[in-house]
């Protein structure tokens, strides 16, 4: 068909749908299945590039985890020294936490905040935290202390900081790797080493190591400042003072020295700082702010001897209890420790009921898992029936030590009885359980009351001084007895209330403390022969 030829007519055998193309060029139609093929295709692609559409809004919707690598290790390794100088005291080195703290890692704490916002975590440290300056880190201090958390939880690093801001941190939920389920936490292999802990320092209860060079220096500074007036930090005893330094007493004029052993008599850290916080300086108590109290009691500890460590003496009386300045012990004058503070030096052990010591008997002669050094303080478990004694026999003397009787979980303080038994052996010369000699009770009903073993004994009892001097169970007690010219008197909390008349020990013995039934701490230990 030529165009001249073209007849208009001819295009109505033609569907009006049919492309012009195919009408004016030659083109023949497609068939109809091939229609259809191209029509499928495309409606693929169309679903195809919905879907990937779907996905990637999904994708950008979806809730991030803990283990998505939502903190970076410099940020972590800036929380562990926050960690350090805040929480370790409470919480415990290793995260460990205490009967007073609870772990910040491991299964419990996993459990705890599983699925929850990051969020919820970050506004409980921010409000409550530390537990001696509640609110007193920032947002991103507190976020980077997270990220250590994170980090010690082994949740993963990733590239970017976690966030300070509640919006963004709430889009975080905290999800912890399933081993966390049944297992503690350990330190991920590429973790920065940190300063050891208040509570690590805390493990080495004479030798010192609670301060800072640093710290001890400002605290000289602050010494200098504010204590100068009626202190020096050096010599042994109190000496007359330059006109306008010092107090006066009667018409002495003097400075007291807070150098040298005067440390010492504290027993523990804790004590020499509520000593200076609560009273220190005379003219205003509060003039001085408790931050830099604690800078002066670094120095007065390093005045005293006592060695610096790694770590800074935090502003935390709970971690301060637990470091041991060795008490009274150390000045007293012609005392000497029974007990080193650190292991059992000096010590012998007889445990097993109705058993000599082995080899010719039964008794076990090694501590065992019954008594333990601990912080300081000597405990036992009293699972076994036995004593621990001293290597060396006494005679006349005087004993002094403190003791705490630790109740069971289940008991009920309001009933007011708790009969938790132990007591002290004297005069023994042949070791069995139970040996021949005077015990002096160490139950908490019936405290220092005499029992003559095998032995003659008459004594007197002061019960109401006994309810008058008793502390609640699981507090401190101090207890002294005294053995002189055929005697033995027995002193609890300064309180005379308990005496032997008379005994028939005319030799010296051992001295025994028993393991019977409860657990009991012993400390400050320290023995004067007379």
């Amino acid at each position: 068909m030529t165009p001249s030829a073209f007849d208009p007519r001819s295009v109505t055998a033609y569907s009006l749908r049919t492309p012009l193309r195919t009408v004016c060029c030659g083109y023949t139609p497609r068939r109809p299945a091939l229609r259809r093929l191209s029509l499928l295709t495309a409606l693929t692609l169309v679903i195809a590039a919905s879907l990937a559409t779907t996905q990637s809004t999904a994708a950008q919707t979806a809730p991030r985890t803990s283990q998505d690598g939502v903190y970076t290790a410099a940020q972590a390794t800036r929380g562990g020294s926050l960690y350090s100088e805040n929480c370790a005291a409470c919480h415990g080195g290793m995260l460990e936490g205490d009967p007073n703290a609870p772990a910040l890692s491991g299964a419990a704490f996993a459990a705890k905040w599983a699925g929850k916002p990051l969020s919820e975590l970050h506004d409980v440290m921010r409000s409550t935290m530390p537990q001696n300056f509640p609110g007193g880190l920032s947002r991103q201090q507190n976020a980077d202390l997270l990220a250590y958390l994170l980090q010690r939880n082994r949740m993963p690093a990733g590239q970017a900081e976690l966030p300070a801001q509640t919006e963004a941190l709430g889009a975080i939920r905290f999800a912890a790797p399933a081993a966390a389920a049944g297992a503690t936490a350990q330190t991920p292999a590429a973790a920065p080493a940190r300063p050891a802990s208040p509570t690590a320092a805390a493990l080495a209860p004479v030798d010192g190591g609670f301060y800072t060079v640093e710290q001890a220096d400002r605290g000289k500074l602050q010494f200098d400042k504010v204590c100068t007036p009626c202190h020096v930090a050096a010599g042994q005893m109190p000496r007359p003072g330059p006109s306008g330094r010092g107090f006066w007493l009667g018409s002495q004029h003097l400075l007291l020295s807070l150098g040298g052993t005067y440390t010492h008599k504290y027993p523990s850290v804790y004590h020499l700082f509520r000593r200076i916080r609560d009273s220190m300086p005379s003219s205003d108590a509060d003039s001085v702010s408790e931050a830099a109290k604690v800078d002066i009691v670094a120095y007065l500890l390093r005045e005293g001897g006592f060695a610096p460590g790694r770590t800074a003496l935090p502003l935390n009386t709970t971690a301060m209890k637990k470091m041991r300045l060795g008490g009274l012990a150390v000045v007293e004058k012609g005392f000497e420790p029974v007990f080193n503070g650190k292991d059992f030096s000096g010590l012998g052990f007889l445990l097993g009921p109705n058993c000599r010591p082995q080899p010719e008997g039964c008794g076990r002669t090694e501590p065992g898992n019954i008594f333990r050094a601990e912080n300081g303080s000597i405990v036992t478990t009293g699972k076994v029936q036995g004593y621990m004694y001293t290597q060396k026999k006494y005679q006349n003397f005087t004993l002094r030590f403190d003791v705490r009787h630790v109740p069971p979980a289940d008991w009920d303080p309001t009933e007011d009885f708790f009969d938790g038994n132990s007591g002290y052996l004297l005069f023994v010369t042949e070791h069995r359980v139970w040996p021949k000699g005077i015990e002096i009770q160490g139950n908490h009903m019936t405290m220092l009351s005499p029992i003559g073993m095998d032995a003659m004994a008459k004594y007197t009892e002061d019960h109401e001084a006994l309810v008058r001097a008793r502390k609640p169970a699981g507090q401190w007690q101090s207890v002294e007895i005294v053995s002189k010219d055929g005697q033995v008197k027995s002193y609890l909390n300064g309180v005379l209330v308990s005496t032997v008349t008379e005994h028939e020990f005319k030799a010296p013995g051992y001295i025994g403390f028993q393991s019977e039934g409860a657990e009991l701490h012993w400390r400050n230990i320290r023995i004067r022969p007379e």
